[in-house]
């Protein structure tokens, strides 16, 4: 499993978290690849491929994928 540790910035008074081009490709998220991210008992958080709920969007590169959360929930997590 490979782990990353990212900070969050802020957006409207809310927390966000963005990953974007390399990360999300040596993982194999490409831009419309369907995932689920799921809430982990110790506080982190996990994505799986080919779960569904969220898609990876792409920058204006179209070869720079995107995941990009924001709200309430991040904040709260």
């Amino acid at each position: 499993m490979d782990i990353f540790r990212l900070k969050s910035g802020k957006n409207n008074g809310h927390r966000r978290i963005w990953i974007t081009g390399q990360k999300l490709d040596l993982l194999g998220f490409k831009h419309g690849t369907n995932f689920s991210r799921e809430m982990n008992p110790d506080g982190s958080m996990t994505f799986v491929r080919g779960g569904d709920g969220h898609i990876v969007a792409r920058r204006s590169d179209p070869e720079s994928p995107i995941i990009d959360f924001k709200g309430k929930w991040v904040t709260d997590f």
